[in-house]
């Protein structure tokens, strides 16, 4: 496990509350999180955002999320794992660029899974079902099975499906979730130095309608909505992963390779987009483009994505218990996202729409659309040193020197300009671009961050420390250059000078940690639709001049139960102008039950005091919109 060892991780174990993101943030010191729905989630560890709303074009994440050993880290789209059968989930709150690399910018979240044990065998059934305020019923079939093989081998079954019930009445089941998935892990000791381990997870998500509704008198989460199309979301996603571990005698050996293959569908309602302004009406709906006549303003979005990565690492770590301690190894991370956005007008007068010889699908009805592949790789050196000074005071070293590419192919544009082969306005072909369409080739840029910090164990419960610490986002490439955005842009650095305090008591039931920090962020990225500003119809990343961020934070745990959290009110967005104030609100889950033989049977209420909570309000085509939390469910719970 890459940990560093001058600072200690938060780690959280979860009851049967928590099952998602939207359940397992709440009890997370200094996560916050923007969400739309499910498996559309942009989390943030100290406040540090950059205001980015989801561009696959755009900036990508400031914290990087893991499963097991590998980054899963996506723009918008980060992982909603299902927390069953789950070891904990690490926080690393801060800049880890020396260990973990891309995107670790403000810290890090790691999703650690059970692991097959050959001791003995081990098995459970979970069966629950639940019901919602004003919605209706949901149940889950979880259950898992460690299985061993011989004194040396073992296999970890373990597999769900659960129905989430809806409370958004715009018709029946309009919010529904369904989550199904398994996963497989065999763990073989080769001999008395070596180990194996390969795993396989797939989960598929789907979900229907929108997830936020219009503010009104009623509060947030009141159901009040309007759709003139379908909404649906669907999200696949298999993790293959190899591990080999081995006692090479002067230091231990970690090989991790894994592999994600997604798959993301979504259409939603955009019709909203063509009711807010005249721009828009005279530009989609009526004479403008040789529109005959104005048409029906109602738009279908339709996206299609495809994500594969493949990451490598190989590590060398220094026997524990030794006065120098120390880990090095090499990383390597592809990353490739492939994706189509149409834009589609079902009542477009007869040959306003794309041409069958221009269309990539002969989609009839197609206006706009967007067709590209966006490639990133990352390849790493990294190191960390710790070595006491005295039996209490330690000094660690850290540093990263990594080169990353992006590329970007593919074109944008309507029935005017990309879709036509002898134009030459695709994206990345080296030719002429126009600005409808925009142009693209690839960056590679390498740099170094580093790490330095001092820990003092005042004794066995207590350590304070001081650490100064860099985290990166890689640059890239945008669409097209224009006047003020040049085609390339940098990464951007987070600088961190935090002291800090570790304490445990009360024989390790209860803890209190804090830290305050100074935070500079430099060459900050922003992507942004600004025409006036960017001189773009395209969202264009630019370096602005940027940030500082200066916190004070503690947390402080009692081993009772997890049951209640409170948020504060927050700002929506990083920028001045339309942004809104979201309020603050607590949330109470409650659990109880009873144990005989192996059978427990327990009751539980999430949200009990049914509180209507902003998680998130934003705009979409000047319609205010707020995602709100699921009203007071009700659920009784069975584990054999």
């Amino acid at each position: 496990m890459k940990q560093s060892n001058s600072r200690l991780t938060h780690r959280t174990r979860f009851n049967a509350v928590a099952a998602g993101f939207a359940d397992y943030f709440q009890f997370l010191p200094t996560v916050s999180a923007q969400q739309f729905g499910p498996g559309q989630a942009q989390i943030y560890l100290r406040g540090v955002s950059d205001g980015g709303d989801g561009n696959f074009s755009g900036t990508t994440p400031s914290v990087a999320l893991y499963l097991d050993d590998q980054p899963v880290t996506a723009i918008g789209r980060n992982l909603d794992v299902r927390v069953y059968d789950i070891a904990r989930i690490e926080t690393l709150a801060g800049p880890q660029g020396s260990l973990y690399g891309a995107n670790s910018q403000a810290g890090a979240l790691r999703i650690v899974t059970n692991k097959p044990d050959a001791s003995a065998f081990a098995g459970g059934i979970d069966l629950g079902a639940n019901t919602v305020k004003d919605g209706e019923a949901g149940y889950s079939a979880e259950g898992f099975a460690n299985i061993p093989l011989a004194d040396h081998a073992a296999i970890r079954l373990v597999a769900w499906h659960v129905e989430d019930g809806v409370w958004i009445d715009v018709e029946e089941d309009y919010n529904a979730v369904t989550n199904s998935g398994a996963r497989a892990a065999l763990g073989i000791d080769l001999n008395d130095a070596w180990t194996a381990a390969a795993s396989v997870i797939a989960q598929s998500q789907q979900s229907d309608g929108v997830f936020a509704d219009q503010p009104g008198p009623g509060g947030p989460g009141q159901g009040k909505v309007e759709r003139f199309f379908q909404d649906n979301y669907a999200d696949a996603w298999t993790q293959w992963g190899l591990t080999l571990t081995g006692d090479l005698g002067f230091a231990d050996f970690t090989f991790a390779g894994s592999y994600l293959d997604r798959e993301i569908d979504y259409d939603i309602d955009y019709s909203q987009y063509a009711e807010y302004s005249n721009y828009i009406e005279y530009n989609y709906t009526c004479v403008a483009y040789d529109f005959s006549d104005c048409t029906d303003p109602r738009i279908q979005y339709e996206n299609d994505s495809t994500f594969e990565r493949s990451s490598i690492e190989l590590r060398l770590q220094s026997k524990s218990g030794n006065r120098l301690r120390w880990v090095a190894g090499l990383f390597y991370n592809d990353d490739r996202h492939e994706y189509f956005n149409q834009w589609i007008i079902p009542t477009i007068p007869d040959g306003n729409d794309i041409p069958p010889d221009r269309n990539i699908n002969a989609r009839e009805n197609l206006y706009f659309a967007t067709n590209q592949e966006r490639e990133a790789s990352e390849f790493a050196v990294f190191g960390e040193v710790t070595f006491d000074l005295t039996d209490q005071l330690s000094a660690t070293l850290g540093a990263r020197w990594f080169a990353t590419e992006d590329k970007l192919t593919g074109f944008v544009g309507s029935r005017f300009s990309c879709f036509d082969p002898a134009d030459g306005n695709r994206i990345g072909n080296g030719t002429a671009t126009s600005a409808n369409c925009g142009g693209g080739l690839g960056a590679k840029i390498d740099d170094f961050t580093g790490k330095i910090s001092l820990s003092y164990r005042v004794n066995d419960d207590v350590m304070v420390y001081a650490t100064y610490s860099e985290g990166f986002r890689p640059g890239g490439v945008n669409r097209e250059p224009s006047p003020l955005i040049p085609q390339i842009y940098q990464p951007d650095f987070l600088k961190n000078y935090e002291v800090g305090w570790k304490t445990s008591f009360a024989g390790g039931r209860a803890r209190f940690n804090g830290a305050a920090y100074v935070m500079d962020w430099e060459d900050l990225q922003l992507t942004r639709f600004d025409v006036e500003n960017f001189g773009s119809f395209l969202g264009l990343t630019a370096s602005t001049s940027g940030a500082d961020i200066t916190g004070i934070e503690g947390d402080f745990e009692l081993r009772v139960s997890e049951s209640w959290s409170w948020t504060d009110d927050s700002w929506n967005d990083l920028f001045v102008n339309g942004r809104a104030r979201q309020s603050r609100y607590g949330l109470l889950n409650l659990s109880g039950g009873v144990a005989f033989a192996d059978t427990n049977l327990s009751v539980y209420v999430n949200n009990a005091t049914d509180e209507n909570a902003e998680l998130t309000r934003f705009s979409r085509g000047g319609d205010e919109r707020i995602v709100a939390n699921r009203p007071r469910s009700v659920g009784l719970s069975m584990r054999f």
